[in-house]
């Protein structure tokens, strides 16, 4: 069992690097686990499969309550890995992916008026 771990590409198990050709991962096979509560900052929450990890196998796992920032809470496969096999898993509903929000664009920021709480405290700083 893999229990609340974080990271910044693979919060629970990475194998490889993403955008890493040819990281000779080969065979690797990942079964019977459960893979719970697990934090990635970029690529992936509970499971990160990535480049150059040939004939990889993920099978009767169970994952739950995983999240990712941008790409699968769950499970997250980057790149060509050619006879991979994902099979048999279990997952929850609330293993999820965690959308960024959208960037505000120039020309909105700088048309923004300030907010009750800013007024209020430039007040404050030039009234003293």
């Amino acid at each position: 069992m893999l229990e609340n771990n974080g990271g910044g590409v693979a919060g629970g198990i990475g194998v490889g690097q993403p955008y890493v050709h040819g990281s000779h991962n080969y065979n690797v096979r990942v079964a019977n686990d459960r893979l719970i509560g697990n934090g990635g900052l970029t690529t992936s929450g509970g499971l990160g499969v990535f480049y150059g990890s040939n004939n990889y196998e993920i099978a009767r796992s169970i994952l739950c309550s995983n999240f990712s920032v941008e790409y699968g809470g769950g499970i997250s496969h980057i790149g060509l890995s050619p006879g991979g096999s994902i099979r048999d898993n279990r997952s929850s509903t609330t293993t999820r992916s965690i959308p960024a929000p959208p960037s505000p664009s120039r020309a909105s920021f700088r048309s923004a008026a300030p907010t009750s709480a800013m007024a209020r405290a430039r007040s404050t700083l030039t009234a003293t």
